[in-house]
């Protein structure tokens, strides 16, 4: 899928807003930020620099953007077929130093600072609930249901309850910590060493992965808990998890640089960037809703021929 060509020679770095649906690029040189609608190819300006994800979601048949620039949050109101194609509603100054992250829980907003603390944010009117202390800048966060993951600099991983805000557990690694994701069992970190640790809740190191070749930028378990995506510049790779662990499904090398990763919010596919095209892989969980359309007499390999997905995704 190609982007708007009239925009390939002017930016650089695109990456994919959580839901899948966006793309964006942060402003560099001067230059607002261009936001894609991947569907409909609908384009606009932000007008700030960004140095954290854009998160986008819906509320009362509106759509909106959250942003960060600086220490201050901005939350834009999308208004389609007018000049400016946005509305700023609201500025928080929510940090003494930049945000590093933003997240979104069906209930809250999540942003990590420099100023080594974590912020909730009602997602209702967007006032302050409650704020995690780390002892470094604090660089990653995810979620899993009522649970909070999040990583500093100093190498050190914590787990907060986020019903109780009370610290569960926490434990320190050799090297400031790049990525993190939590499912029902599990728990993934990734360091600026290409290494992937996989703990339980109370911090024991079950398993340690190298089969990548950069750090991992990107961690993400499946809705259904089932899988693991591990995302770097060149590879994916792909972990099926069981009661023992994680174990290596599938490895892909990508022809390409790549800038950025993004689960579906259906789980059924992984889109990736380099600097002028989107594309996707997809999922296990794809390949089993697949399955469970189409019982097909002596289909024993796990992974469908991609012939056949494509002719399946074309009449679906």
């Amino acid at each position: 899928m190609e982007l708007v060509e009239y925009f390939e020679n002017n930016y650089e770095g695109w990456e994919i807003a959580e839901d899948g649906k966006y793309l964006y690029n942060l402003g560099i040189e001067e230059q607002d930020t261009v936001v894609v609608d991947v569907k409909n190819r609908y384009l606009f300006e932000l007008p700030s620099d960004m140095n954290a994800n854009l998160l986008f979601y819906s509320r009362s048949e509106s759509n909106y953007i959250i942003s960060a620039s600086g220490n201050i949050i901005y939350i834009y109101k999308i208004i389609k077929n007018k000049k400016k194609n946005y509305k700023l509603i609201k500025q928080i100054n929510a940090h003494d130093f930049d945000i590093t992250c933003l997240l979104k829980t069906d209930k809250y907003l999540i942003s990590c600072s420099n100023d080594e603390t974590i912020k909730l944010w009602s997602l209702d009117n967007f006032e302050h609930i409650h704020t995690f202390n780390h002892d470094d800048d604090v660089l990653c966060v995810n979620y899993s249901y009522s649970y909070l993951v999040s990583g500093d600099f100093h190498g050190t991983v914590k787990l907060w309850n986020m019903d109780t805000f009370e610290l569960i557990n926490q434990i320190d690694i050799e090297e400031y910590v790049v990525s993190v994701a939590i499912c029902d069992k599990y728990i993934a970190i990734s360091s600026s060493k290409p290494e992937l640790y996989i703990t339980d809740y109370k911090f024991n190191i079950l398993q340690k992965f190298y089969h990548q070749e950069r750090y991992i930028y990107y961690l993400q378990f499946s809705k259904d808990n089932k899988y693991l995506y591990s995302c770097t510049a060149d590879y994916i790779i792909t972990y099926m998890t069981n009661d023992d662990g994680c174990k290596l499904l599938k490895n892909q090398k990508h022809k390409t640089f790549v800038t950025s990763h993004c689960l579906t919010t259906d789980d059924y596919k992984i889109l990736y960037t380099d600097d002028k095209k989107l594309c996707c892989l997809y999922t296990p969980s794809f390949h089993d809703f697949i399955k469970t359309l189409f019982i097909t007499k002596g289909l024993n390999n796990y992974f469908l021929p991609e012939e056949l997905i494509l002719l399946i995704i074309k009449y679906l």
